[in-house]
Formats: C-alpha cells, structure tokens, sequence
C-alpha cells in the first residue's frame, strides 16, 4: 500500500507491509529513499530507486518509525510495522 503526505514543503511516500516497508522524502530535486528490507518485487519501489538515482540507505524498523511520526504519519499506520503475520504457525 503507497501512501503519500507533505510536510515542511517536503513530499513523503512511503509503504508498510509485513515484509519490507521503505519511505521517499523528496525535497525538490533532492531525494532520500529509506527500506527496512528490499523487496525486489516491489514495482513502485523499484521504479522510484530507478527515477531517483539515489542508492536507499537500509534502517531498522525502529528508526522507520521515527522518521514516519517526524513526518506525521498516522500512528495506527505506523504500528503495521510492527504487526506480526498471524498466517504462520509454529509446531512446537
């Protein structure tokens, strides 16, 4: 799910799955690409790392968070960083 929002004169998109979420703030001509893991299958990631040029620097999910509550996003869309898949089991 790509979502987007503006703060501060900056444009910030960003997405959060269970298995990789990645943020672009772009100011200008100037961009920044975070991801907590590449999804190689991820189209608009890619074609924004494709558009931009700019190499995405890798973070936990803890620093995504907080670059997301600095740019305002909801904290109900925050907390699906942390959700965990409750379609896998474990045996014991």
């Amino acid at each position: 799910m790509r979502n987007k929002v503006e703060k501060w004169g900056k444009v910030v998109e960003y997405s959060i799955t269970n298995e990789a979420s990645w943020m672009v703030v772009t100011d200008g001509s100037h961009s920044w690409v975070y991801i907590t893991r590449r999804d190689f299958g991820d189209n608009a990631l890619n074609g924004i790392i494709k558009e931009t040029g700019v190499r995405p620097d890798f973070v936990k999910k803890k620093e995504m968070r907080d670059l997301l509550t600095h740019f305002g996003v909801d904290t109900e869309v925050i907390q699906r960083l942390f959700k965990k898949d409750e379609s896998t089991k474990v045996d014991v």
